[in-house]
């Protein structure tokens, strides 16, 4: 898990007898934010959908009691959260994962991802002095120019992205009309170390491990990757500064690389020289071709930018693959 060490000194002063809850707390992000908050002597909650299913996955890492199952889609038990106690700062993570594009998700990604977020700012009216994060995606920029700039329209192309745009936008409102305190962060592709699915890396690295290939497109396409070390650093920097409520902020690397470049690094990380499988597959309908975060703004507003470059992060993540494959086998030796 992302380790604070290296991060600002002045985090650990800020965040230390803290209240801080993060929705979603169980996904790839949120874990590696609880972590860290924990490490930095904050009092955290997280809230997962199925807690008794995050706690037998994650007993090594998370307090049961530091865990709480909630459904954000239900106002009044989310305000039974918020209620529960005063909160520095709400991290909002919660969301219907991105990875399915189809039309069948329309709905679920209107009442999970908008809907929640609605049900959480809602709630977060009535308490007073409590920062809203929001983590919003680069996503929700979908066909735009590149370099993707915090003030350009949205162009969302798949109901996750339509979502996340949806609730930047009553975010702003409730901003403007209500006062809420809330920073929108919009976090380009984040990988690392603890990702094991849902997205292009970690099916790379299982492929590519496996020595078979995967099932991608000819991989042309660009992504601003950012190593989630530097992710978490951004919105724990972020967390710090409720004077920028009412802003929006890109978290990414600031660079392009095309998928297949970045399938290239994995095999030969993962020393598998076969078909790497590119071209199996189509682009997917609407597919966004050149993908690139502008971090101009995060790093004149409050001084942060990645640090980490995805080839030294690929490495990391290819460790931390390598160290799980040894956890199964000694488990699978100590059951026979």
């Amino acid at each position: 898990m992302t380790s604070p060490s290296q991060f600002d000194p002045r985090l650990s002063a800020y965040y230390a007898g803290k209240s801080v809850l993060i929705t979603g707390g169980g996904g790839f992000i949120g874990r590696h934010l609880a972590s860290c908050l924990t490490d930095l002597g904050a009092d955290v909650l997280i809230t997962v959908h199925d807690k008794s299913q995050f706690l037998e996955l994650h007993t090594d890492s998370i307090r049961p009691e530091s865990v709480q199952e909630l459904d954000v889609t239900d106002l009044a038990a989310v305000r039974e959260v918020i209620n529960k106690k005063h909160f520095a700062v709400v991290f909002h993570l919660a969301a219907k994962a991105a990875g399915d594009r189809s039309k069948d998700q329309m709905v679920d990604q209107a009442r999970i991802t908008l809907g929640g977020t609605v049900n959480l700012a809602t709630a977060l009216l009535d308490s007073k002095d409590t920062l809203l994060v929001h983590i919003g995606s680069s996503e929700e920029y979908g066909t735009g120019a590149v370099p993707f700039e915090e003030s350009q329209p949205l162009a969302p192309v798949s109901p996750y992205s339509a979502a996340k745009a949806a609730a930047t936008q009553f975010l702003t409102m409730a901003r403007v009309s209500f006062g809420l305190s809330v920073i929108v962060a919009r976090p380009s592709v984040v990988f690392g170390p603890g990702q094991k699915t849902g997205m292009v890396i970690p099916y790379l690295f299982d492929c590519y491990k496996k020595k078979v290939p995967a099932q991608i497109s000819p991989g042309e396409q660009t992504r601003d990757f950012v190593y989630v070390d530097d992710c978490i650093e951004g919105l724990l920097m972020l967390g710090a500064r409720p004077d920028l409520a009412g802003e929006c902020f890109n978290l990414g690397s600031g660079r392009e690389v095309k998928l297949k470049e970045v399938a290239a690094e994995i095999a030969r990380l993962s020393q598998y020289d076969g078909d790497l499988g590119l071209g199996s597959r189509p682009y997917r309908p609407a597919e966004v071709m050149h993908h690139r975060e502008s971090v101009e703004k995060a790093r004149e507003k409050f001084g942060w930018q990645a640090r980490t470059p995805l080839n030294d992060g690929l490495s990391s993540t290819w460790h931390w693959w390598q160290k799980e494959e040894q956890n199964v086998q000694t488990q699978s030796g100590s059951q026979r």
